[in-house]
């Protein structure tokens, strides 16, 4: 996130060329204080964004998926330790694009989309991946009121997993930040050299 809500994606190629870097920023914002569905939907070659189950903004992004042994961090980049300072709930990961019917079922309903779900994490006690095996390990994070609380230093590791990393996805959680600065939500990014990754 940037300091002004705006959502980011980056993505830094393997050969650590700064040049090459993709960036994708949504219109909209994340405001403070309050819970907001945020859905980021890639099929490959586009990027969209979704703020409670409604498209904000599109563009480009034609990368190859950062398929290296480095884990994947909730709540922080991997490498710089930008963490975040809020509550997160029910995170979601597709090994697919859903549709902006789909995303906008996610919002308006409880139902869970099964079809491509790589992982799901409740958020409620515990990183367990109620779908899967990519167990998250919390450090810091506190569980409590049936979701996860970030105070600026905490963060949940997932270990790569093939999985994880596929041509297209979708991420999907509830956000509550609870601070304007600068911070990751997930990030996978190789702790000896932050060009290489995403987040």
């Amino acid at each position: 996130l940037q300091t002004s809500g705006r959502l980011t994606v980056w993505h830094y190629p393997s050969n650590g060329n700064s040049g090459n870097q993709q960036n994708f920023v949504s219109t909209g914002a994340i405001t403070p204080g309050h819970w907001q569905l945020v859905t980021v939907v890639w099929d490959g070659t586009n990027m969209k964004a979704y703020f409670n189950g409604a498209v904000d903004s599109s563009g480009s992004m034609t990368i190859t998926p950062y398929n290296s042994n480095v884990a994947y961090r909730v709540g922080a980049d991997t490498a710089s330790g930008v963490h975040i300072r809020g509550s997160m709930d029910d995170l979601h990961i597709w090994n697919r694009a859903l549709s902006a019917s789909e995303v906008t079922e996610l919002h308006s309903s409880t139902q869970v989309l099964e079809d491509g779900l790589v992982a799901k994490y409740a958020l409620d006690t515990d990183a367990a991946d109620l779908v899967g095996s990519n167990d998250g390990t919390a450090t810091g994070v506190t569980f409590d009121g049936g979701y996860a609380t970030f105070d600026g230093s905490d963060s949940i590791e997932v270990a790569n997993h093939a999985d994880l990393n596929s041509g297209s996805g979708t991420v999907s959680l509830w956000i509550k930040s609870t601070s304007t600065a600068h911070h990751s939500i997930i990030g996978k990014v190789d702790p000896s050299s932050s060009r290489n990754g995403y987040h």
